[in-house]
């Protein structure tokens, strides 16, 4: 009754169609090298669809977004096989608050990791060992960067701590501006006791 229609064209099928997918320009220079993101969040087409994954339960986009990002992934990750031992990857979904995942119903980066580990296959696995122990203010709100990293500051912990050492990590969000939430999120997992970490995001 309500088929998948493509956020750019309107053809039914997916929510961003292969020929969409290819004219949307990548994202601009991020500088932190340990950040990757795919698309540039000022495309339209973007911007509508991490809107209906993000707040009008859009499940399913999870599955469409996830394969792009597998695609994307491929080559990435398989360099850092090579040159910087990045292997035996877990990939972290950034969490949500107990408020926020309540109001929401459910966490789209949970969705979008699962669907990017099934696609890359054997050798990658989704784990939630990030847990949000504080609720903070909507980072849309906050324009500044130290701003940011201060509204975050300690809202991140690992559960299980001893699961964590050692382990390569994949970091998984749909967007980010600042790169605060990745930092911070990154900061708790090398305090865990983490080994190489790599952040990626659907758009910046």
């Amino acid at each position: 009754l309500f088929p998948k229609r493509c956020v750019g064209c309107k053809s039914t099928g997916l929510f961003l169609c292969l020929n969409c997918a290819e004219k949307i320009p990548p994202c601009e220079h991020i500088n932190l090298r340990w950040i990757n993101s795919m698309w540039s969040y000022k495309d339209p087409r973007i911007k509508k669809l991490l809107w209906k994954f993000k707040f009008e339960k859009k499940f399913s986009a999870a599955e469409d977004l996830g394969y792009f990002s597998a695609e994307y992934l491929l080559s990435i990750l398989s360099d850092n096989a090579i040159f910087e031992n990045f292997t035996d990857i877990i990939l972290v979904p950034i969490p949500l608050s107990p408020k926020s995942r309540k109001s929401r119903g459910y966490n789209q980066s949970e969705l979008l990791a699962k669907e990017i580990s099934a696609h890359l296959g054997r050798g990658y696995r989704t784990e939630n060992f990030l847990v949000k122990v504080k609720e903070t203010n909507s980072q849309h709100s906050i324009k500044n960067r130290s701003e940011r990293l201060k509204n975050l500051k300690d809202s991140y912990v690992v559960k299980n701590p001893s699961q964590v050492v050692g382990k390569n990590i994949l970091l998984i969000d749909d967007i980010t501006t600042t790169h605060a939430t990745l930092c911070e999120a990154k900061r708790a997992l090398k305090q865990a006791g983490a080994n190489k970490i790599m952040g990626f995001t659907i758009a910046h």
